[in-house]
């Protein structure tokens, strides 16, 4: 079978779709054949990464070929030039396409953005007997509005309408969460029928071999963040926490990633004079597991609106596997994972001193955080093995690729 994917992050970047699809894109090819359409790597430093140039090129590794197409670097912490952008890559993307087009199956598109969406219609539209899948990672537009990334009338109105458009043409809907999955139905009127529910998980093989020390104060309760510094995040509150916790001399936080609000955060943070926090440039997944298992304690924050009661950041599961005890503060699909498994504690949304009363819960009884991080490691073992869901998602690629032949 042949499948097509867009996609445009993919390994050496970071971040979920990333991780997602540099695990199943390779599954999928050791039996089907699969050309994975992706950018040249530049997230999220908006630089491109070392060894790589802003051009088209293709790698093939037995029945994987992973096309990089050429983009506009432009800083995301600018709405404008971030669609540029994105726009960039729909345009190259659609051109390597055009080199590539013929004899696919299953053509899935991972969005956001939601304008890769267009990648997967277009070869819908050239190549009829191929099913289009379109991958919801994100209810667009309503997170970006959410976030107030979005703010002009006209361009949510264009959001609004390229979502709907892309909804009714997709003929399946891939989500993330059983949580984002009653979104799509109840506040975007999809069908329960058309949505596949398929959970990221964690390539513990990659967990099993991260290298490398993080070089932590050994003496220190390390409370830790790894993961994009933006809006949807609001990782105010874990300053404003750190900052209630700043005579605990023993604790430290460490926020690590990147993003459009990292500089924000960094000078909330020489602005409060807090020497309780450190804040790191991003690492590859093989080092962060370094500072995961050297962590006691991960947090898993988010802004205070529904919307993201759906979301399953990535991150998550790389906790669960590196045995963290996790702390979320929002009801919804990721807290009804960390709490099946038996791992975490939940803190009020957006509320500094319900973070830092966890956090002292935690530090104060190590009994109880060490009984967490085991029933984390062991859940995510059994449970979220990235192996598991792809498998599941090759098994209904072929189900419904066959229904094309009808």
């Amino acid at each position: 079978m042949k499948i097509l994917i867009f996609s445009q992050h993919y390994p050496p970047e970071i971040g979920s779709p990333a991780n997602c699809w540099g695990y199943f894109a390779p599954f999928l090819a050791r039996r089907n054949e699969v050309t994975l359409i992706t950018s040249v790597p530049n997230f999220p430093t908006d630089k491109i990464y070392p060894g790589f140039q802003n051009a088209f090129s293709e790698k093939k590794d037995g029945r994987l070929s992973v096309v990089r197409c050429p983009v506009v670097i432009a800083s995301r912490a600018s709405s404008w030039k971030r669609l540029l952008n994105y726009f960039s890559f729909v345009f190259s993307a659609a051109w390597a396409y055009l080199k590539r087009r013929g004899g696919h199956k299953v053509v899935i598109a991972s969005a956001p953005p939601l304008f890769v969406g267009l990648l997967g219609y277009l070869a819908n539209r050239l190549e009829r007997k191929t099913i289009f899948v379109l991958e919801i990672r994100d209810l667009w537009p309503d997170s970006v509005i959410a976030t107030g990334a979005l703010k002009s009338g006209f361009a949510i109105k264009m959001g609004y309408w390229l979502e709907r458009f892309l909804y009714e043409r997709a003929d399946f809907i891939l989500a993330n969460s059983p949580g984002q999955a009653e979104q799509l139905v109840e506040k975007k009127g999809l069908e329960p029928r058309k949505i596949k529910v398929i959970l990221n998980g964690i390539n513990l093989e990659l967990f099993k071999t991260g290298t490398g020390e993080s070089g932590l104060p050994k003496e220190k309760f390390v409370v830790f963040y790894g993961g994009n510094f933006g809006p949807a995040q609001r990782l105010e509150t874990v300053i404003e926490a750190a900052e209630i916790l700043k005579a605990e001399k023993d604790i430290l936080f460490v926020l690590m990633g990147a993003g459009v609000e990292k500089e924000k955060i960094t000078g909330l943070l020489k602005a409060k004079r807090l020497q309780n926090v450190e804040i790191l440039a991003e690492r590859p997944r093989r080092e962060l597991m370094a500072f995961l298992k050297r962590a006691d304690v991960c947090l898993v924050p988010y802004k205070n609106d529904p919307l993201f009661k759906g979301n399953i950041g990535g991150k998550v599961y790389e906790y669960l596997a590196a045995g963290c005890p996790t702390i979320v503060n929002i009801e919804g699909a990721v807290w009804e994972i960390v709490n099946k498994a038996g791992a975490g504690l939940l803190a009020e949304p957006e509320s500094p001193e319900s973070l830092a009363q966890k956090i002292m819960t935690l530090r104060d009884d190590r009994a109880l955080a060490e009984t967490l991080g085991r029933q984390a490691g062991k859940f995510s073992e059994t449970e979220l093995d990235q192996k598991i869901f792809a498998v599941e998602l090759e098994s209904w690629l072929k189900k419904i690729a066959g229904q094309s032949l009808i």
